[in-house]
Protein backbone atom coordinates (compact mmCIF):
# COMPACT_ATOMS: atom_id res chain seq x y z
CA UNK A 1 0.00 0.00 0.00
CA UNK A 2 1.20 2.94 -1.04
CA UNK A 3 0.22 6.87 -0.43
CA UNK A 4 0.58 9.76 -3.05
CA UNK A 5 0.48 13.51 -2.45
CA UNK A 6 2.18 16.72 -2.78
CA UNK A 7 5.62 18.01 -2.55
CA UNK A 8 5.51 19.63 0.70
CA UNK A 9 4.17 16.63 2.75
CA UNK A 10 6.45 13.79 4.27
CA UNK A 11 9.71 12.70 2.47
CA UNK A 12 10.12 10.04 0.25
CA UNK A 13 12.09 7.94 3.03
CA UNK A 14 8.84 8.05 4.78
CA UNK A 15 7.04 6.38 2.12
CA UNK A 16 8.93 3.41 2.43
CA UNK A 17 8.03 2.72 5.99
CA UNK A 18 4.50 1.40 7.66
CA UNK A 19 1.29 2.42 7.00
CA UNK A 20 1.45 3.68 10.67
CA UNK A 21 4.65 5.43 10.35
CA UNK A 22 3.22 7.24 6.98
CA UNK A 23 -0.20 8.24 9.08
CA UNK A 24 2.04 9.54 11.77
CA UNK A 25 4.55 11.62 10.14
CA UNK A 26 1.82 13.11 7.57
CA UNK A 27 -0.77 13.82 10.22
CA UNK A 28 2.46 15.72 12.54
CA UNK A 29 3.41 17.65 9.41
CA UNK A 30 -0.37 18.55 8.68
CA UNK A 31 -0.09 19.22 12.35
CA UNK A 32 -3.46 17.66 12.91
CA UNK A 33 -3.88 15.87 16.39
CA UNK A 34 -5.11 12.25 16.69
CA UNK A 35 -8.69 13.66 17.38
CA UNK A 36 -9.06 15.88 14.81
CA UNK A 37 -8.13 13.02 12.41
CA UNK A 38 -10.63 11.00 14.47
CA UNK A 39 -13.49 13.77 13.60
CA UNK A 40 -12.75 14.24 10.05
CA UNK A 41 -12.38 10.73 9.00
CA UNK A 42 -15.08 9.34 11.12
CA UNK A 43 -13.31 6.71 13.34
CA UNK A 44 -12.44 6.92 16.67
CA UNK A 45 -9.29 8.28 18.20
CA UNK A 46 -8.08 4.81 19.70
CA UNK A 47 -8.22 3.64 16.08
CA UNK A 48 -5.55 6.09 15.52
CA UNK A 49 -3.27 5.52 17.85
CA UNK A 50 -3.46 1.63 17.51
CA UNK A 51 -2.63 1.98 14.15
CA UNK A 52 -0.06 4.54 14.24
CA UNK A 53 1.72 1.67 16.75
CA UNK A 54 2.02 -0.99 14.02
CA UNK A 55 -1.85 -2.12 14.08
CA UNK A 56 -3.40 -3.28 11.02
CA UNK A 57 -6.55 -2.23 10.15
CA UNK A 58 -9.48 -2.75 6.64
CA UNK A 59 -8.57 -1.11 3.74
CA UNK A 60 -11.69 1.31 3.88
CA UNK A 61 -10.22 2.63 7.34
CA UNK A 62 -6.80 3.32 5.67
CA UNK A 63 -8.72 4.92 2.91
CA UNK A 64 -10.76 7.30 5.09
CA UNK A 65 -7.88 8.13 7.35
CA UNK A 66 -5.40 9.30 4.71
CA UNK A 67 -8.27 10.75 2.32
CA UNK A 68 -9.27 13.08 5.75
CA UNK A 69 -5.29 14.17 5.28
CA UNK A 70 -5.58 14.88 1.43
CA UNK A 71 -3.86 11.90 0.71
CA UNK A 72 -4.74 8.93 -1.98
CA UNK A 73 -4.13 5.54 -0.89
CA UNK A 74 -2.81 3.17 -3.96
CA UNK A 75 -1.92 -0.47 -4.17
CA UNK A 76 0.91 -1.06 -5.72
CA UNK A 77 1.90 -4.98 -5.90
CA UNK A 78 6.02 -5.28 -6.07
CA UNK A 79 7.47 -8.59 -7.37
CA UNK A 80 9.40 -10.64 -4.34
CA UNK A 81 12.58 -11.84 -4.06
CA UNK A 82 14.02 -14.79 -6.70
CA UNK A 83 14.45 -16.48 -2.78
CA UNK A 84 10.70 -16.03 -2.13
CA UNK A 85 9.69 -17.29 -5.73
CA UNK A 86 11.90 -20.52 -4.46
CA UNK A 87 10.06 -21.02 -1.20
CA UNK A 88 6.85 -20.22 -3.27
CA UNK A 89 7.77 -22.89 -6.09
CA UNK A 90 9.03 -25.58 -2.82
CA UNK A 91 5.76 -25.33 -1.29
CA UNK A 92 3.58 -25.64 -4.56
CA UNK A 93 5.40 -28.87 -5.36
CA UNK A 94 5.71 -30.18 -1.95
CA UNK A 95 1.89 -30.04 -1.81
CA UNK A 96 1.37 -31.71 -5.03
CA UNK A 97 3.56 -34.63 -3.91
CA UNK A 98 1.13 -34.83 -0.94
CA UNK A 99 -2.11 -34.81 -3.35
CA UNK A 100 -0.41 -37.14 -5.28
CA UNK A 101 0.29 -39.34 -2.17
CA UNK A 102 -3.17 -39.08 -0.44
CA UNK A 103 -5.14 -39.84 -4.46
CA UNK A 104 -2.55 -42.95 -4.34
CA UNK A 105 -3.40 -44.06 -1.11
CA UNK A 106 -6.72 -43.94 -1.58
CA UNK A 107 -7.67 -44.93 -5.18
CA UNK A 108 -4.12 -46.93 -4.58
Amino acid sequence: MDFQEAEDDPKEQELDAQPGEQLRALRRSREVSQRHLAELAGVDQSVICRLEKGADARWATWKRLFSALAWKVVLRPEAFTEEFEGLLEDGTKERKERREAGLAARWG
